[in-house]
């Protein structure tokens, strides 16, 4: 064995140690550590090499020395693919590393002029590098170096040798680990400027179809890096949509190896399709075998989603029935060169503007074809000075009704929508008159009128009256129900259209039921009495309704403005007032005064207590004895309500009945009577007075569908018999329902009371009818 073998030997056992001050590049992987021993075994190699190549060449030896020279430079670049393969340093760098280990594996083995002039080249370039344990390193190779010159025996230089060598290993480690140390930091440094980057950089090689990718691939898509390395699993993610197309782009790419960039969905961590934007550059590996795709994927969704929204927001527009224009200026400020920069189909239509189109022309060359909108130039001209929209609705000359929008939008732009709203003005007109008249009559109903006394009293004359006629149909009811309600709803259209014939000019309105109302403008109150005066003749006419001439009457009130009101309201209660005023007197007309007034505000307070007075107890019985004439015994009693009012006193019945019945309050009150009367009866009996006691019932009363059951309920929850119990009805009430009042008194016989006709003679009964009515007795009016 040669000292080189020896050196060689000793080099590759100790080279780990004295390379432990390089252990931050130590490899931690099987794969990381096969490239670092070969390259040991590399060195280790050369030195023998070398040493081999010196002796030739010491000894003259020209063949032996090309030998030992080819050698070393194979093994050079052997270790240099070695390490290139593993990415651990670069080629040119791993030659360079052979050839510093073939010059000092010289120099340390035979002391001859290249040793003597490489050792203090190594020794500068270590102190400019910083290296001050390789300048101790080489200084210790210089006094090697020395002492062989002075001569050693065979032992003495093979520890030379041994020295030697490890003093070159430790070297040529040094060297190498700073070349690599600066080539790291700079990959690091370049790879943190990457991961920085909101994206994925990543590679991938057409052998495996594994993918590295940088760190941003967590960020964007969730999936750590070690996932994207298994092969083909970044085509996993890509949405089953754009697959084909992107593999198809891929091998496309591949073939014509320029750099391009593809758009298409993938799934990230969550389970949401992002859209993702790769820029691929394709390039061949060293053997020119394979290739190698390298590129930068960026998260494009929100951009993607604006840019579509942005796109379908465009087609709204440009498909929109709603016109639209966008106005520029040319010179800022001066609307003199506001022109059209881009209009859609819609407002095109809408400004005849010839085969050219609005579009790039001046707003003053289309001014003239802004007819229908109005002077155009002056609604923009609002717009740029006070910068706030402003929305106008006008009528063309051809009837159409057209909605005008004009507002100010960015770098001083002017947005001008024009719509066509002719059918929706319209039905919206239809609708208001409909919802202001009167479907019967074709009048304006109460709404309308509310809105024509406000508008005429905003615009008064104060040198003017404003009559306001309110009237009633007397007969109406009868007519209703004795000829039907066709027959009354034809009356009430024939006197909407005599009020019409009789008023002139005078605004005529349907309250509703039997109601109407008569607004004019008159100089004196004269006047308006001479209208009320001209209405009740003319409704005092009969009217003919097919076979039948119906005469109906009418009660009035007027009241005027500004005497009796200052607006619609106040006018209309007090004319409501007059009216009933009027229908107390029998008809006719009557203006509202203070007393009128009066009488209205008690009118609606006793309406609206009366629901009260049963459960506050406000009602008493008075009872009239009703006397024998032969001795002049009580034989029966009649009951007859009165209210006592805590303001108003003593209320009589012919005051609030009638309000009871129209208010609903009446049914209460007709059971109150029954069950206190009842109660009264039996104290009567127990004080030894048996006599019978009347009780009346209304109208209203027939229509209650559960008052025969009432009655029963009641007779089997007192326990006592009916005899002596009479129910009366007026001859009127039961002529104006026959067929509900027979029922009704056949029922109430049945159950053990007795009936009773009352004001007899006031109504249409003949005597021969009353031998067919389920009664006991009547009473004649006097």
């Amino acid at each position: 064995m040669t000292f080189a073998s020896a050196a060689h030997r000793l080099f590759r056992m100790l080279w780990p140690r004295l390379n432990s001050n390089h252990r931050r590049f130590a490899p931690t992987t099987t794969r990381d550590l096969w490239p670092l021993a070969a390259r040991c075994h590399s060195l280790g190699l050369a030195a023998v090499a070398v040493d081999g190549l010196v002796s030739n060449l010491h000894e003259v030896n020209p063949i032996g020395a090309a030998q030992q020279l080819l050698v070393c430079v194979a093994l050079g670049i052997l270790a240099g693919l070695w390490m290139r393969q593993a990415q651990t340093v670069p080629t040119a760098l791993a030659l360079v590393e052979m050839l510093t280990i073939a010059a000092i594996a010289a120099a340390s083995t035979h002391a001859t002029s290249i040793g003597v002039l490489l050792v203090p080249t190594l020794a500068i370039a270590s102190i400019v590098a910083r290296r001050l344990r390789l300048v101790l390193l080489i200084l210790g190779l210089a006094v090697c170096q020395l002492l062989l010159e002075g001569g050693l025996d065979e032992t003495g230089a093979a520890v030379v040798v041994v020295l030697s060598s490890l003093v070159t290993g430790s070297l040529v480690g040094g060297l190498i680990s700073g070349l690599v140390d600066r080539v790291l930091r700079e990959s690091n440094h370049r790879m943190g400027v990457l991961d920085a980057i909101d994206g994925i950089f990543w590679e991938e090689s057409s052998v495996d179809s594994a993918m590295m990718v940088s760190s941003g691939a967590e960020r964007v898509l969730g999936h750590p890096a070690e996932l994207w390395a298994i092969p083909n699993f970044w085509r996993s993610l890509v949405h089953p949509a754009d697959l084909d197309r992107i593999n198809a782009e891929i091998l496309e790419h591949s073939v014509q190896g320029s750099d391009r960039y593809f758009t298409f969905r993938m799934r990230n961590a969550h389970g949401e399709y992002r859209w993702i934007e790769n820029h691929v550059s394709a390039a061949i590996d060293a053997d020119g075998v394979h290739t190698i795709f390298r590129g930068l994927m960026v998260d494009r969704t929100e951009a993607m989603t604006a840019a579509s929204n942005e796109r379908r927001m465009a087609e709204v527009i440009a498909t929109s029935p709603i016109g639209h224009c966008v106005l520029e200026a040319d010179v800022v400020d001066d609307l003199s060169t506001m022109r059209v920069i881009v209009a859609n189909a819609s407002i095109q239509t809408m400004i005849p503007s010839g085969t050219e189109g609005i579009s790039g022309r001046l707003l003053s060359e289309l001014s003239d074809q802004f007819p229908r909108y109005g002077d155009i130039r002056a609604l923009v001209e609002h717009v740029v000075i006070q910068q706030e929209a402003v929305a106008v609705e006008t009528t063309s000359a051809a009837g159409r009704r057209y909605s005008i929008r004009c507002h100010p939008a960015a770098n001083g732009s002017i947005c001008i929508s024009a719509e066509d709203v002719s059918e929706r003005h319209a039905a919206a007109e239809e609708s208001r008159r409909l919802a202001c008249s009167d479907s019967l009559t074709g009048l304006p109903n109460r709404l309308a009128l509310r809105e024509h006394l406000t508008e005429i009293l905003q615009d008064r004359d104060a040198r003017r009256l404003v009559a306001l006629v309110v009237l009633d149909l007397n007969q109406f009811k009868d007519v209703n129900d004795a000829l039907g309600h066709a027959v009354g709803d034809q009356l009430l259209s024939a006197v909407g259209s005599r009020l019409r014939d009789t008023s002139g000019p005078a605004f005529v309105a349907r309250l509703g039921g039997d109601e109407f109302a008569v607004v004019a403008e008159v100089d004196l109150e004269t006047e308006g009495h001479a209208l009320g005066h001209s209405l009740v003749s003319s409704l005092d006419q009969p009217f003919m309704l097919g076979d039948f001439a119906i005469q109906t009457g009418a009660s009035i009130g007027i009241s005027y403005w500004p005497t009796d009101g200052v607006d619609e309201t106040q006018l209309l209660q007090h004319a409501d007032a007059a009216m009933y005023l009027a229908k107390r007197k029998g008809g006719g007309w009557a203006q509202y005064d203070t007393g009128s007034a009066t009488d209205g505000v008690r009118r609606l307070r006793l309406i609206g207590e009366l629901k009260q007075a049963v459960e506050l107890e406000q009602f008493e019985l008075w009872y009239q004895p009703i006397v024998e004439p032969s001795c002049g015994a009580i034989v029966r009693a009649e009951a007859l309500i009165r209210w006592r009012h805590p303001e108003f006193g003593l209320v009589m019945p012919d005051e609030f009945v009638r309000l009871a019945e129209v208010s609903g309050s009446i049914k209460p009150i007709t059971r109150w009577v029954v069950e206190r009367a009842m109660a009264d009866a039996d104290l009567l009996a127990e004080a030894g007075h048996r006599i019978g006691v009347s009780l009346n019932l209304s109208a209203r009363n027939l229509y209650e569908a559960d008052l025969v059951e009432w009655f029963k309920a009641l007779m089997a929850r007192r326990g006592m018999p009916t005899n002596g119990i009479t129910l009366e009805l007026t001859e009127t009430d039961v002529m104006e329902d026959s067929n509900a009042a027979m029922e009704l008194l056949r029922s109430l016989r049945d159950l053990g009371f007795e009936n009773s006709i009352d004001d007899f003679g006031t109504g249409y009964t003949s005597l021969s009818q009353l031998g067919n009515l389920p009664v006991s007795s009547i009473k004649v009016d006097r």
